[in-house]
């Protein structure tokens, strides 16, 4: 077995077995492009995060300083970035940054993503 199996296989286990039933339902709305008249965002899907209230200057990739409001870390490998929008308890905000430890395929093991407004 691999390293990034193995890493893979941990947080398919334990790792969801001792911190996955703090995890909350979320609604992420990915933008899929832009026009002139703003972002075009795809259809809503539901997600599991582990949610946390933060605030913390951020700086995105375009090099933006934002304060965020909630750090989001997910247990499955799943494509999101800056630009989407996730919505918890009725509140929707932006991602304004998006992390994680990468696996030899370039995809984060636990993609952590920032929201703000």
């Amino acid at each position: 077995m691999s390293l990034p199996d193995l890493v893979r296989s941990l947080v398919a286990g334990p790792v969801t077995a001792i911190a996955g039933p703090f995890r909350a339902t979320i609604t992420i709305t990915p933008q899929t492009g832009r026009t002139t008249f703003g972002p075009i965002y795809g259809s809503p899907y539901p997600a599991l995060a582990l949610v946390e209230a933060t605030s913390e200057q951020i700086s995105s990739a375009d090099g933006t300083t934002k304060v965020s409001a909630s750090k989001y870390t997910f247990f499955e490998q799943l494509e999101i970035k800056e630009g989407d929008r996730i919505t918890i308890n009725g509140v929707t905000t932006a991602v304004i940054k998006v992390g994680g430890l990468l696996d030899e395929r370039g995809k984060p093991y636990l993609p952590v993503a920032w929201t703000g407004k």
